[in-house]
């Protein structure tokens, strides 16, 4: 607990005031005396006898010196004497005041420093408050009051000069037992420092254990209650008001921010004074003055088609028959330059309804009308060629569909093989210029739209004739006929052409008209470049039995009924077996085997093919695991890959999976890929081949001489055996062809290829390969494409 005034310390009574007084008192005393002495013997000139006197008479000037002593130990006694009974007086003072308060059944007592800390309570506030005397020095006054008293001593605690006050406070005791007092309240500033430190003193008395009666009590009680309620709803309301306020600048700031932003200018016409007021945003767009004179709508700055819609709606608001209006229109800004905006507008009338002001908000919204017209655009016709798209085709087809029509789908061919040569960007050049070419086929009868990447379609209104068809197609193929320059390169391109006629009596829809036209397309693919076909009733047929065959293939895949033959490759010179090649069979439950040529175009068009390619990979493994069971540790077996297979992004690593997970030597198993199928995408194919052909895949190029640039790219494929195509073998006996394969045996050689002849099926075949040093023979004449076990016994007859 701090000293209180009453309290005497050795610094206030060294530093007292009496106790300076007295001391000088003294010195001046002494002092005097000793001077008189001095002055007294040199006036009566005496003094050097006196000095004599003082040299022989010591002892005399000892004892009055002792004197001098003596009375200065006399006053500094007094002054001991004095203090000491201030001190006296002060401490009784104050333990009597400390008495008082700790005696004091009625007052409740207790002081509180400058930051709210209780430095003393008396003993009756501490029995009242429920706390002892080591718990109420660690509370603050806070934690003794109702939270609903807290403003009143922050008040208090904050005052520079206080007085004395008496309110009324409500405590709150130990056991949250509510005490009703009333208080006084007195500042008590610190002499110790300076009055920057000070406590106050609150004497409270408990009126809560006043003879009250109930009646009292419950008035005490409801004027309490009702003082409470009041406070918070007048805080109630305070907060609203602060809120609205907030909530009103929040509202203005976001009205100016959106009227900044959102180009939003304000005009106000005085149809009385004839004067229109203009935002500063109005005046930006118009470069206007702030007031005109304006005595009817000024519709010069109104583009000419937005006139009559901008004159009569001002026209049905002054009426009467409308209060407000908005349209979009057309307006000439500072740049003479026309702009869209948005207007709106609303008429205040007098109490005769006389229009009197008419009020409202311009908008610039030309970005927003330009991007609208982008999208629009972008919904219908095709960004890159400038041509119309499949749903502008569509609406153009519903409009007229009572009119008999023709449609024709186009694929450019090889398409492919352009951006694999000059890239996408080169292909998209090819796209954006054949857009070009097909602006001047078109007219009020003909419609071309792009619907694919290197897909188009066009629409014959009011033609279904064979011959005005053909002529079109004609036509269409002259146009395409002058060649393209990319890189400084010539390439020309030509289409496959499929059509389907709609006549009035049909009821297919758009979706069934272009599907028929599209089948047609794939057929005339089928049947080679730059051609045509119309489309016929039994491609419906063809195309129902491809979904069906899709079907049977998904359950074949389930039910595992594939199986691989194979068919041996020999040394020309020894006639040993030194390899299998495996073809795949399908053959169902009922045993009927259906033909590759049946099911792999169907599977390579529906994705099955990648399934069924892996299963063939590690199935040919598992029977070279099985050749090495039977000591057959140098046969190796080739697998065909599909171009659906390759062009697998992890087709490499798929294979490296299998020959890891089937443990066979790498160098036994060959990938036949056909030359067309690496021309196909010959960068990334060849990286492909050659990330396997580095773990020690052997690797065919298969169907040699059916390429269109074999010659040109053999020497950078990564390969080790050239199959030449069957057509060649068979030309052997065709004595103006044979030597064509006499020289693919020699280019292969040269090129230290393995050289494997397919298809010999004939001695003068197999003689003439001999003379020409072939090193591997494959065909019906050895032997047909044989199930597993007939190919290990037909080693092992040959090997006896």
């Amino acid at each position: 607990m701090k000293r209180t005034e009453g309290t005497i310390t050795i610094k206030r009574l060294i530093s007292h005031p009496i106790t300076v007084l007295i001391t000088l008192l003294v010195v001046a005393v002494s002092l005097t005396w000793g001077s008189y002495k001095l002055l007294s013997h040199y006036i009566r000139g005496d003094f050097v006898e006196q000095m004599e006197q003082v040299v022989y008479g010591l002892e005399k000037d000892i004892n009055e010196v002792n004197l001098a002593i003596g009375i200065i130990i006399v006053g500094v006694a007094s002054i001991y004497i004095i203090l000491c009974y201030k001190f006296l007086v002060d401490y009784r003072k104050y333990r009597n005041e400390i008495s008082q308060m700790e005696k004091s059944k009625d007052l409740m007592v207790i002081k509180v420093s400058h930051d709210g800390k209780i430095t003393y309570c008396n003993r009756y506030a501490r029995e009242t408050l429920g706390y002892s005397s080591k718990e109420i020095r660690e509370k603050a006054i806070f934690d003794v009051l109702f939270k609903s008293e807290y403003g009143k001593i922050e008040k208090l605690l904050k005052a520079q000069k206080l007085g004395i006050i008496t309110i009324d406070l409500n405590f709150l005791s130990k056991n949250y037992k509510k005490l009703y007092t009333i208080c006084t309240v007195k500042q008590i500033m610190s002499k110790e420092r300076e009055n920057t430190d000070f406590h106050m003193e609150i004497s409270a008395v408990d009126i809560t254990l006043f003879d009250l009666t109930e009646k009292d009590k419950d008035q005490i009680n409801e004027l309490y209650e009702e003082i409470a309620r009041s406070e918070e709803e007048l805080q109630k309301k305070y907060e609203e008001l602060c809120d609205k306020k907030e909530a009103l600048q929040v509202s203005e700031e976001r009205y100016s921010m959106v009227i900044d932003t959102a180009s939003i200018g304000i005009w106000d016409w005085d149809l009385k004074e004839k004067k229109i007021y203009c935002s500063p945003k109005v005046q930006e767009i118009f470069n206007c003055q702030t007031m005109n004179e304006q005595e009817n709508i000024d519709l010069g700055w109104i583009h000419p088609d937005n006139r009559e819609l901008v004159q009569n709606s001002v026209k049905l608001c002054t009426l009467q028959t409308e209060d407000q209006y908005d349209f979009e229109c057309r307006v000439l800004n500072k740049y003479n330059k026309y702009i869209w905006v948005y207007i709106v507008g609303k008429i205040l009338r007098n109490q005769d309804n006389t229009p009197i002001r008419m009020t409202g908000s311009i908008a610039d919204i030309n970005d927003k009308k330009i991007n609208e017209e982008r999208i629009k655009y972008m919904a219908y016709y095709d960004e890159l060629t400038g041509l119309a798209n499949k749903n502008y085709l569509k609406e153009i087809f519903e409009e007229h569909k009572e009119q008999e029509s023709t449609f024709l789908y186009l694929d450019v061919d090889n398409f492919k093989f352009v951006n694999d040569s000059f890239g996408y960007k080169g292909g998209d050049q090819v796209l954006a210029e054949s857009g070009k070419r097909f602006e001047y086929l078109q007219n009020d009868k003909v419609t071309i739209a792009r619907v694919a990447a290197d897909e188009f379609a066009i629409l014959l209104k009011e033609t279904i004739r064979e011959e005005e068809i053909k002529a079109f197609i004609e036509k269409l193929n002259r146009c395409f006929e002058e060649t393209f320059i990319i890189d400084q390169i010539d390439f020309g391109i030509s289409f496959s052409i499929g059509v389907a006629i709609y006549t009035k009596e049909s009821s297919d829809t758009f979706e069934d008209v272009l599907n028929k036209a599209c089948t047609a397309m794939h057929r005339a693919k089928d049947k080679g470049k730059r051609n045509y076909i119309f489309f016929e009733d039994e491609f419906k047929q063809h195309t129902l039995e491809k979904i069906q065959m899709e079907s049977e293939l998904r359950q074949a895949i389930q039910k595992q009924e594939f199986a691989l033959y194979y068919q041996p490759q020999m040394k020309i010179e020894t006639g040993k077996v030194k390899g299998f090649e495996a073809l795949i069979r399908w053959i169902k439950e009922d045993g009927t085997m259906i033909p590759p040529d049946r099911f792999i175009s169907v599977a390579e068009e529906t994705g099955l093919m990648v399934p069924i390619g892996s299963w063939v990979v590690e199935e040919a493994c598992r029977f070279i695991n099985k050749l090495k069971e039977f000591g057959l540790d140098d046969i190796y077996v080739a697998v065909n890959i599909s171009v659906v297979q390759l062009i697998q992004d992890n087709f490499a690593e798929k294979i490296e999976e299998i020959i890891e997970h089937t443990h066979v030597e790498p160098e036994r198993l060959h990938i036949e890929i056909t030359e067309t199928m690496l021309m196909e995408s010959i960068d990334v194919n060849i990286e492909k081949v050659e990330k396997i052909k580095e773990k020690g895949v052997k690797i065919s190029l298969d169907d040699f001489g059916k390429g269109y640039s074999s010659l040109t790219y053999l020497k950078q494929l990564p390969i080790n055996v050239l199959k030449i195509e069957k057509a060649f073998v068979d030309d052997i006996l065709k004595d103006e062809k044979k030597n064509i394969t006499g020289a693919i045996i020699n280019l292969g050689h040269e090129l230290s290829l393995e050289v494997v002849a397919e298809g010999v099926e004939e001695e003068g075949q197999l003689e003439y390969l001999k003379q020409c040093n072939c090193d591997l023979i494959q065909g019906y004449l050895f032997s047909r494409p044989i199930p597993e076990e007939e190919a290990i016994q037909f080693i092992q007859d040959r090997i006896k």
